[in-house]
């Protein structure tokens, strides 16, 4: 695992992308080079787009020449020139000792229960320079102390714009919006948000997305120059406009640095804002419009189909969709029914995701559903009023209107009961509920009991756990820690999350650092302990 973080380091500079042909299944093999120093690392990604379920099916590969690991995998849901799209990506090491052009061997893995094969890949093995020899091995503290080479670019004054998916879109349409730092001349930049400074979205309500990735090409031409790109991949905004007109959005600083640069100060930048034009929407909407805008539809949902006068039938309308969810009022619209006092309506529930549409894109899915109770008050067949919404359409620029399927119900005669089945109904009910009542409370005695006993041993178990990683690490902290794990063949990630913990809690020990994380983290400190121990 060391030797796979000097390697990134090393070659993060000179990334470059060989992409294999695609294969079926949306699987691409993708190598972050193709010539390596020998007892350097390069990195295989194996990356299937869209849906599907891949896993690897061998952990290594060795054909003398060539080493190959399986390290680890990842998922992706990426924006790319606006075009969302979802990856799963396995992730190989690969190294070699021995120059000169070798083929890597073929990776093999398994795409919904189908094997995919690599073609034919080959790297040059190349003898590490003077230079490359004369340097020291990076290690943790090469990131502060160190005498990194300058960039061999030619520094301009860096720029943080903020971009949105759409320029222009109508009022209530969702868009997304990020931000992009241009820069040159910074060998490993530093972009974060201004904590003191708050961010401006005018009209708009805003919501933070999450598991979003925005990537754009890593060069671009900006305002006539070449310069290079870093997307702010911690906030990414969904963003719904309120009010019709032309806006600029984004407004707040950044602080700007390079990294790798010991002695460098950071700067504080003013971002670019990004420009946004809201269209009202077109005349002619029908009477029962509220503002929903995106693709809809409507199902009404009832289980039983015959009731007596008197009793209550319960039922619910659902609106789905793409979209915002905004603007999607009562179905039945009872404040205007013709007829009151039968039909109520009891709750609204809503739900909206980040996620894939039926469309084929990304973007928001509502789910609205109202639900009502009727009681009705004449006998005979009776017909519920159809549910309908409007809509307006993006894709199609115009107004739509659905309705939920017709429904009907059967009212019998008011149901009658005599004095005498009142009183034996109402004495077995008694008997039963006697019974389930000291069933309940004896089961409910005994899991307390079991999970009791269960805690009491977990606790301990995790306490003797947490000593004994005590006594392992020491007084570690942070990088230091870090490295310690790493070179007891900790993964890198797990290795970090241990480094931040005990950053972040300095003054605790591990036993009650424990206590404060989450489950995964948890389950983390449980595996490194372990590790250790062994």
């Amino acid at each position: 695992m060391t030797n796979s973080g000097k390697a990134l380091s090393f070659y993060f500079l000179s990334l470059f992308l060989f992409t294999n042909s695609l294969l079926p299944h949306n699987v691409e093999f993708i190598l972050n080079g193709n010539s390596l120093p020998t007892g350097e690392i390069l990195i295989l990604d194996v990356i299937l787009s869209g849906e599907g379920n891949i896993k690897p099916i061998e952990q290594s590969y060795d054909n003398k020449d060539v080493q190959v690991y399986y390290i680890g995998d990842s998922f992706e849901t990426q924006i790319i020139n606006f075009k969302v799209t979802k990856r799963h990506i396995l992730k190989y090491q690969i190294s070699s000792n021995k120059m000169g052009r070798h083929k890597i061997p073929t990776i093999r893995v398994s795409v919904d229960n189908q094997i995919i094969e690599s073609s034919e890949i080959f790297i040059e093995v190349t003898q590490k320079t003077k230079s490359q020899k004369l340097q020291p091995p990076p290690n943790i503290f090469d990131q502060f102390f160190g005498d990194p080479s300058q960039s061999n670019e030619a520094y301009s004054q860096p720029e943080v714009v903020f971009h949105t998916s759409k320029k222009v879109c109508y009022l209530g349409e969702p868009i997304v919006g990020y931000y992009v730092l241009y820069y040159n001349g910074l060998k490993q930049p530093f972009l974060e948000r201004d904590p003191n400074q708050s961010i401006s979205f005018p009209f708009f309500l805003s919501e933070t997305l999450s598991q979003v990735t925005v990537q754009i090409e890593p060069i671009v031409n900006h305002n006539g120059l070449s310069r290079n790109t870093l997307v702010y991949l911690k906030e990414i905004y969904g963003l719904t406009p309120m009010k019709v007109g032309n806006y600029s959005v984004g407004a707040t600083n950044f602080i700007v640095g390079d990294s790798m640069r010991f002695g460098g100060t950071n700067e504080v930048i003013p971002v670019t804002k990004g420009s946004v034009s809201v269209l009202p929407l077109p005349s002619g909407a029908p009477a029962n419009f509220n503002g929903a805008i995106g693709e809809y539809d409507i199902s009404l949902h009832a289980k039983t189909a015959e009731i007596y006068l008197g009793e209550t039938h319960y039922f619910s309308i659902r609106v789905f969709g793409s979209g915002a969810g905004m603007g999607i009022e009562d179905p039945l619209d009872l404040k205007n029914a013709k007829v009151k006092g039968e039909f109520y309506l009891l709750r609204k529930e809503k739900s909206k995701v980040f996620r894939k549409l039926p469309e084929g894109e990304y973007g928001f899915y509502s789910v609205v559903e109202f639900f009502y109770s009727f009681q009705s008050k004449l006998e005979g067949k009776r017909e519920f009023p159809m549910g309908s919404i409007a809509y307006f359409s993006p894709k199609k620029n115009s107004y739509l209107k659905k309705n939920a399927s017709p429904f009907e119900i059967f009212i019998r005669p008011k149901r009658e009961y005599t004095s005498s089945n009142k009183i034996e109904k109402t004495k077995e009910w008694n008997g039963v509920w006697k019974i389930v009542l000291w069933i309940a409370t004896g089961t409910i005695i005994f899991i307390a009991l079991i999970f009791g006993v269960k805690l009491y041993v977990y606790q301990n178990l995790i306490k003797e756990s947490m000593e004994r990683l005590s006594e392992k690490v020491g007084s570690k902290k942070g990088d230091i820690l870090k490295d310690y794990l790493l070179r007891h063949g900790i993964h890198e990630a797990d290795a970090s999350t241990v480094a931040e913990l005990s950053m972040a809690f300095q003054n605790e020990s591990w036993v009650k650092i424990f206590n404060y994380c989450s489950k995964k983290d948890r389950q983390t400190l449980v595996s490194i302990s372990k590790n250790l121990l062994n």
